[in-house]
């Protein structure tokens, strides 16, 4: 992208410099507040904002219960800016400007602000993408007070924008309406393929594990509906039949500390493997020998969470850490059971459904201790098992290469197109050349 000709400094803390024929304007001289009232409940659409979309969700909507009368809230319509206060504790992530769409009104919570353009020939794309772009580099986490953002008109009016010719706006909001939508559009085609990688994965495992690996193999039925066929020299048997051990990690929750044994919870436990960056929280020594009375680890045994979340598996692959909360521990016999084919049981879609029908709760599901022996499993052959390990832990890794590369194009996309916007609305490019090109975005990212 080609920049501008001339710059000039900007005063503004975060950006250096803007082209000298734009102007640093108070917000106030551009935006002002809208503060309507619906009084008499006139409209019942309520927008809020979700990682800087605007989601409509509308009174007779599943996201909630929504108060009776709508009267204290205020009315928005196309083109209002609106933001959102935050907790400053646990809500450190931006994206708390949107941009009302909508052909109809809608109607906001007091706790929100709305703007409007001062002038009708004004773009509030413009400025919704330059407040966008304030918000992305964290300038609006200096405003407002107290440990909930109290953000207002009042702390805003005075935020200094740099400010182009109103046909420069149009001109900056058109080209970022073109090709941020084209990004978008990358980033979940991207996502979808993560899907479908996923979803083929474990397709893989249920097929592995309850039909085998040879697809010639004479086959039975099994009796259960949702098991079918399964190969003829197989056994179904009690998830705890051929279990050496089963431990029981719940109870009483650790005194945590900042540094010491590797606290390992159901949060860590996610997509068959022990992640350790998921929940980072340790125990002393003292506390871990006396959590780990009721049984050491060794590398292979299998953790199942049975609550919060229900049913995720992973392998022990180190012994260095403490198991507590929501965990059980299951350890095969050797002579019948291998532990990282039991693991993918576990994981399997027909496990999984199987184990919903026993777990009860109404805020989190969860199953109890006296209920997995009413579990099953289906058994192959001890060498069978291996053949079947080693064939997911094949698929798994080629999975998982893919889906780090894919996950590193979406950062890439991510991070180029949250670059984009503030690069154009603060004039480190000049887009007034710009064109609809179906191709531009391509030629972007390229």
């Amino acid at each position: 992208m080609n920049k501008y000709t001339h710059y000039k400094p900007s005063g503004l803390e975060w950006i250096k410099q803007v082209p000298e024929h734009w102007g640093i304007m108070p917000l106030f001289a551009c935006l002002s507040e809208r503060y309507q009232k619906n009084i008499g409940g006139k409209f019942d659409k309520v927008f809020s904002l979700s990682y800087g979309r605007i989601v409509d969700r509308h009174v007779e909507s599943n996201f909630g219960l929504l108060p009776e009368s709508f009267d204290t809230y205020q009315i928005v319509s196309k083109g209002n800016i609106i933001i959102r206060p935050t907790d400053l504790q646990n809500d450190k992530r931006s994206l708390r400007v949107g941009l009302v769409r909508s052909e109809e009104p809608g109607i906001i919570t007091s706790a929100y602000i709305a703007l409007e353009a001062v002038r009708n020939d004004s773009s509030c794309l413009f400025f919704y993408y330059l407040l966008h772009s304030y918000d992305l580099s964290k300038v609006l986490y200096g405003l407002g007070g107290g440990v909930r953002q109290s953000l207002k008109y009042s702390d805003l009016k005075r935020l200094l924008l740099p400010v182009p010719s109103t046909s420069e706006q149009h001109k900056i909001a058109d080209f970022l309406e073109e090709v941020i939508p084209r990004i978008n559009a990358l980033i979940a085609q991207k996502k979808k393929m993560l899907g479908l990688l996923q979803e083929e994965l474990a397709v893989t495992i249920n097929q592995s594990v309850t039909k085998g690996l040879d697809l010639d193999a004479p086959m039975k039925e099994s009796g259960i509906e949702w098991l079918g066929k399964i190969p003829s020299h197989w056994e179904i048997v009690k998830l705890t039949t051929y279990l050496e051990s089963i431990v029981d990690y719940r109870g009483r929750t650790p005194n945590k500390i900042s540094a010491g044994v590797f606290l390992v919870t159901a949060r860590n436990v996610k997509n068959g493997i022990i992640d350790y960056s998921l929940s980072e929280e340790f125990v002393s020594i003292e506390e871990a020998e006396l959590f780990m009375k009721r049984g050491d680890v060794e590398i292979g045994d299998v953790l199942f969470t049975m609550e919060a979340p229900l049913g995720e598996a992973a392998n022990v692959d180190r012994i260095d850490i403490c198991l507590a909360q929501r965990l059980v521990k299951f350890r095969g016999q050797p002579d019948k059971l291998n532990n990282y084919f039991l693991k993918e049981w576990i994981r399997s879609h027909g496990f999984q459904n199987h184990l919903q029908s026993y777990a009860t709760g109404s805020t989190a599901l969860g199953i109890k201790a006296s209920k997995l022996n009413q579990l099953i499993m289906v058994v192959p052959p001890l060498a069978e098992q291996a053949r079947i390990v080693d064939s997911l832990t094949s698929c798994s890794e080629r999975t998982n290469r893919a889906v780090t590369t894919i996950n590193k194009e979406i950062i890439f996309l991510q991070e180029y197109r949250d670059a984009l916007v503030v690069e154009a609305v603060t004039g480190q490019i000049d887009v007034r050349q710009y064109e609809p090109n179906f191709a531009l975005t391509a030629e972007l990212v390229g």
